[in-house]
């Protein structure tokens, strides 16, 4: 799903922080006024159905609409503030890979800065399934719920031996960038 982002300029951090400031400001005014939801419900629905009772029923079914108006409203800033913490992340994802990608090519072990350093690490060796369907059946376990996994520990082992398995292989040398 993806979420229609309207206009970078209205979701700014400043915008999105002050209109969530304003919901629950005022959210929490509608509770302060109106002290627990069964003393709301008790005033609008008294016995008589005079003027009064029917105003605060009215006045009751508004507050309900506003609240729950309110959270729609918030749910969608939610999106909008989680689709744009996920592009951040895959911004920061691309520039990290970039670096890492320029210091392995011209044999670049460590970048330092006044206050931070950037700096390749080994990483153990994993073992990567690229094809869970061609894994042998030896290397499957059933669970007590008839579940099926993947011994990984077993298949790395066999890796490590030298063995050959369809849909899996050891990843050696991995590397990461570091930002201290």
């Amino acid at each position: 799903m993806t979420v229609e982002i309207p206009n970078a300029a209205l979701l700014s951090k400043e915008v999105l922080t002050a209109e969530f400031e304003n919901l629950l400001a005022s959210v929490e005014e509608e509770i302060a006024e109106n002290s627990t939801p069964s003393d709301i419900v008790g005033l609008a629905m008294g016995e008589e159905d005079d003027e009064v009772n029917l105003a605060r029923r009215d006045r009751l079914a508004e507050l309900l609409e506003v609240l729950t108006s309110q959270a729609d409203r918030i749910r969608k800033f939610v999106r909008v503030a989680e689709e744009r913490a996920r592009h951040e992340e895959a911004k920061v994802n691309r520039i990290k890979w970039s670096l890492q990608v320029w210091m392995l090519c011209r044999g670049v072990k460590e970048i330092p800065g006044l206050i931070h350093r950037f700096a390749i690490h080994k990483q153990p060796d994993r073992v990567m399934i690229s094809a869970e369907s061609q894994i042998p059946e030896e290397y499957w376990e059933t669970r007590m719920i008839k579940e099926k996994f993947l011994n990984k520990e077993k298949l790395e082992a066999d890796l490590n031996a030298g063995k050959i398995i369809a849909g899996a292989f050891i990843e050696k040398n991995r590397k990461r960038l570091a930002i201290k």
